[in-house]
């Protein structure tokens, strides 16, 4: 069963990043602050703590053009799924106890195993360029 959301969330990131464009870069860039703190340990998603810091980073780097050649999509899939993570009414509104997260936490995982090998090569070449 995990696995069968696990594929359906993974082909909701790729649909969605599909449309996401440089301005809604900009827009989840703008609203890091936010992003972070619903990230927070002992927040929501605070299981994905460091994932998201990192995302954040590379989303950072990747718009300031100084980090090394991610491909647009894996980007675009970063930005699809903060851009979910922020909209409280998406398919699980946010306010719903408990619950209002676990679609949320979904897309994040499913964009982490998107990215995996992009995600692996940016954190080398922060380890080298940091």
């Amino acid at each position: 069963m995990a696995s069968i959301i696990q594929r359906k969330a993974q082909r909701a990131v790729k649909r969605g990043s599909e449309k996401v464009t440089v301005e809604d870069l900009k827009k989840v860039a703008d609203r890091a602050a936010v992003i972070e703190e619903k990230f927070k340990p002992g927040g929501p998603l605070g299981r994905f703590n460091s994932d998201a810091t990192l995302l954040l980073s590379l989303i950072c780097d990747f718009e300031k053009d100084t980090c090394c050649d991610i491909a647009w999509s894996s980007i675009a899939a970063i930005v699809f799924a903060f851009a979910y993570v922020l909209d409280p009414l998406d398919i699980i509104p946010d306010f719903r106890p408990w619950i209002g997260y676990e679609d949320d936490a979904i897309i994040v995982a499913a964009c982490l195993a998107l990215i995996e090998q992009d995600l692996e090569k940016y954190i080398e070449w922060k380890k080298q360029n940091c």
